[in-house]
């Protein structure tokens, strides 16, 4: 026979509750704009390489964009999970975000170097969230998410390490 029982949630962990989501969602909001800018750097290198490696680039760039992608819309299905909604529009990404918007480099190595350096920031971001949630909102289910996030980025930087 089992003699537990639940607690039942009060109106005021309800709130905190609430409160933690919210702050959750907007943390991942502020992840999905970094994903976008990189993706949109990723769409521009894409469609504008050019040289002798333009078939290698163009498939590795290619692949990296799809990455970023799955894991974009990983990153929206999570903030529709916790009942906020998903920031998509290009504005606000942009006033979120914080990767810069570099000029297009023609050279491809400064391509790869602003590529590394985007991954870089955006791991720092998810770390540094992973840990927030961790210490303050005990929120583990997305800082094993995040964590996921984290080596999918480190692996698209081994990979663009290789062209140097």
């Amino acid at each position: 026979m089992n003699t537990t029982t639940k607690k039942q949630l009060t109106p005021t962990d309800m709130v905190a509750l609430e409160k933690n989501m919210q702050t959750e969602a907007a943390g991942l909001n502020k992840i999905l704009a970094d994903e976008f800018v990189l993706h949109a750097k990723l769409l521009q290198y894409h469609w504008n390489v050019t040289g002798v490696n333009f078939i290698e680039l163009h498939r590795f760039y290619a692949e990296q964009y799809q990455q970023v992608a799955r894991m974009m819309k990983s990153l929206a299905e999570r903030v529709r999970a916790l009942g906020h909604l998903a920031e998509g529009r290009l504005t606000v990404c942009l006033k979120t975000t914080s990767l810069c918007e570099e000029e297009f480099p023609s050279v491809h190595q400064q391509q790869l170097n602003n590529l590394v350096k985007s991954h870089e920031i955006i791991i720092q971001n998810l770390q540094r969230m992973k840990r927030s949630l961790d210490k303050e909102y005990r929120m583990y289910g997305t800082g094993d998410f995040l964590e996921d996030l984290v080596a999918e980025h480190e692996s698209m930087i081994m990979l663009i390490r290789c062209y140097f």
